[in-house]
């Protein structure tokens, strides 16, 4: 029965991974493009988890600790989760990516993701677990971070532009804020809501997934327009 259950988190685990390789990268994967943003997701993952076992409380000591502390932790939350925007920023502007590389990246970072800090957990604890939904929903939490990432890539890239449309400027900032508060309301949930708090967590992760996909779209079209009407001014002047 272990193994099935196994089976069962990870086939859901690889599901959305797999689906997006098949809809995008079939054609056009690059090894060194890739072992470049696993690199790039170890080193971020390091200095995350540095800052986190800094800053942040373990529960045996949550309730001992004080106000400003705990006011501390909750910033520290938001800035640890810019690591991953700051990261694949950094990544676009190295190795040059363009648009039609952030599938790639994407796919390297959320991948990632799902192995070093997903499927380790899921083999160790469902092996001898004939059922539990806190690996279910673990399985579809690393597919939900799966989709976050492949969201995140083409703002990283958009920022990375050295000519951004002014009107996408307040709504990648409110992106941004979306996306960092994600693991706040994580962790307030699980402060106060107990047993439910995977339940409350994965719905809110899925609200705001959708918003941020809704709002992607909308940031991508207008740097889009932007860079049309660029181009048409330009051969404009010529003639």
């Amino acid at each position: 029965m272990g193994f099935v259950y196994l089976s069962t988190c990870i086939s859901i685990l690889v599901s959305v991974p797999f689906m997006f390789y098949k809809h995008n990268l079939v054609s056009r994967f690059q090894t060194t493009t890739y072992l470049y943003g696993i690199s790039a997701y170890v080193i971020t993952i390091i200095i995350k988890l540095g800052l986190m076992a800094t800053f942040l409380p373990d529960q045996e000591t949550e309730e001992k600790i004080t106000i400003s502390f705990k006011i501390i932790s909750a910033i520290m939350l938001f800035i640890i989760e810019l690591l991953d925007f700051i990261g694949m920023y950094w990544l676009i502007k190295f190795l040059k990516i363009n648009e039609r590389g952030t599938p790639l990246l994407a796919f390297s970072w959320g991948s990632s993701e799902s192995f070093f800090s997903k499927f380790l957990i899921l083999w160790i604890g469902t092996l001898k677990t004939q059922f539990d939904w806190k690996f279910l929903l673990l399985a579809i939490s690393s597919n939900i971070k799966f989709i976050l990432y492949s969201l995140l890539a083409p703002i990283c890239w958009c920022m990375s532009k050295y000519k951004i449309s002014p009107k996408i400027l307040k709504p990648i900032f409110w992106w941004i804020v979306a996306y960092v508060s994600i693991p706040f309301l994580d962790h307030l949930s699980k402060g106060f809501l107990g047993s439910i708090s995977e339940w409350v967590s994965l719905f809110f992760q899925s609200i705001l997934t959708f918003y941020l996909w809704k709002q992607s779209s909308i940031i991508l079209k207008l740097q889009s327009k932007f860079e049309t009407t660029n181009e048409n001014l330009k051969k404009a002047e010529k003639f």
